[in-house]
């Protein structure tokens, strides 16, 4: 009468492995968040989280980074940043409540950043700059959070990681033009540009230790963030997007075999 308790496992083949398409199609018989259908939103919500979500916040993400690139303002950049952010919570499926204080942190920045902009501010640069990289680092923590969820390696899991590892790079952009735009010693040793191109490109550079020279940091802060930045973004890659990827192709091949 005890083995009634017992959950039921799919059984073992020794010809094919395991006969349950559990195996196989996980996300079809299993709920990844262990919440009822009705608290996730509606069905539009339901079938862009499970189809296709975070190929749209990966290319949400490259449209902000080529807007950043082409010079474009900073309300633009916050506008992007703050999209991307509640896009990314509303396709986790993470909570209502994070989701309405995503539009409220997104709105409060837009408009910080447009009346500065609009006044001429330029010393409350750093601000916008800021307010952005909050934006980045909390849509990364979303896009994380959703991650850890998934019981098994997909398409999905990959984006999902290729989305953080960029977004890294931007958030790093942003933080350095912070530094960079508040203490009146030039963030980098023999150019005084305070541009995001320069900042976006040195922290891409950086990132992927490719560091081509032109832009050095210069003072412990700037040399400190380069240094945080090219552990996080080596590590992550040869780690996290690594493991995901190599564990993507095994489970493509044992599908088809």
């Amino acid at each position: 009468m005890y083995m009634t308790c017992l959950p039921r496992y799919p059984e073992y083949n020794e010809s094919s492995g395991f006969s349950s398409d559990l195996v196989q199609h996980p996300s079809e018989n299993m709920n990844i968040d262990n919440k009822p259908d009705s608290l996730e939103g509606g069905s539009l919500q339901r079938t862009i989280s499970e189809h296709g979500s975070y190929e749209f916040v990966f290319l949400l993400i490259v449209i902000t980074f080529i807007a950043m690139m082409v010079g474009a303002e900073s309300v633009v950049d916050t506008f992007l940043f703050g999209t991307t952010l509640v896009l990314t919570i509303w396709i986790s499926r993470i909570s209502n409540r994070l989701l309405y204080v995503g539009w409220i942190a997104c709105g409060f920045c837009f408009v910080l950043s447009l009346i500065l902009g609009l006044n001429g501010l330029t010393q409350w640069t750093w601000l916008t700059r800021v307010l952005g990289a909050a934006l980045l680092f909390s849509t990364a923590a979303a896009i994380w959070s959703r991650l850890k969820r998934y019981r098994a390696v997909s398409k999905q899991t990959v984006w999902a990681a290729l989305c953080i590892y960029l977004l890294i790079g931007l958030f790093f952009s942003s933080l350095d033009a912070a530094v960079g735009n508040f203490t009146p010693i030039p963030f980098f040793t023999s150019y005084s540009g305070t541009s995001i191109k320069d900042y976006l490109f040195f922290s891409f550079t950086t990132m992927t230790t490719l560091g081509y020279g032109d832009l050095t940091p210069q003072g412990d802060l700037p040399r400190t963030l380069a240094v945080v930045e090219a552990l996080i973004g080596q590590i992550y890659l040869v780690t996290i997007v690594a493991l995901l990827i190599g564990n993507f192709s095994t489970h493509m091949k044992s599908y088809g075999n």
